[in-house]
């Protein structure tokens, strides 16, 4: 039964953020779209480069 409850557990978390991402509506003159897309950014591409570029410089690759 343990086992059970943990196969259901790690479903939760990709249903929850699927259904929070298909209730996001955006229309295309927001101004929402475009600080989404500089979050989106950030957090894409700005944060694992500056943790790359720490990563390298620490253990010099």
């Amino acid at each position: 039964m343990s086992e059970t409850f943990k196969m259901l557990a790690a479903t939760i978390s990709p249903i929850a953020l699927l259904s929070v991402g298909y209730q996001l509506k955006f229309q295309k003159d927001s101004k929402s779209l475009s600080v989404f897309n500089i979050g989106l950014m950030f957090q894409l591409i700005f944060v694992p480069l500056v943790i790359f570029m720490v990563y390298y410089g620490v253990y010099s690759i």
